[in-house]
């Protein structure tokens, strides 16, 4: 926020909001839930998912491709047309997952 006021002086969240607002009813920025209340912005068109540790709480990408098998298969199985995805992955990162086993 102090950055964006020292690039832009008089900028206000209110008007970072409404632009994003702006850019997500044209399509060109998606706004998604990241889970604990935490919405993001993204640019649209660069399709990927999330991992979210739940331990150390860092956020790993994961490109759409992985995921493609399971796009298809849904729509295959209920004729349904998926048009944009995002899904986010709780779980334990590798390192937490080590910390754990060490500690059990």
């Amino acid at each position: 926020n102090k950055q964006a006021q020292e690039i832009v002086p008089g900028l206000t969240p209110t008007t970072v909001y409404r632009t994003l607002n702006f850019l997500t009813e044209q399509g060109l920025v998606l706004d998604t839930h990241i889970g604990g209340g935490q919405l993001v912005y993204e640019i649209a068109g660069h399709n990927h998912h999330h991992l979210i540790c739940r331990s150390c709480k860092r956020t790993f990408q994961i490109e759409q491709n992985l995921l493609d098998e399971l796009d298809q298969r849904i729509e295959e199985s209920t004729g349904f047309e998926i048009e944009s995805v995002h899904l986010t992955f709780f779980g334990l990162c590798a390192d937490c997952r080590k910390k754990e086993s060490i500690n059990e």
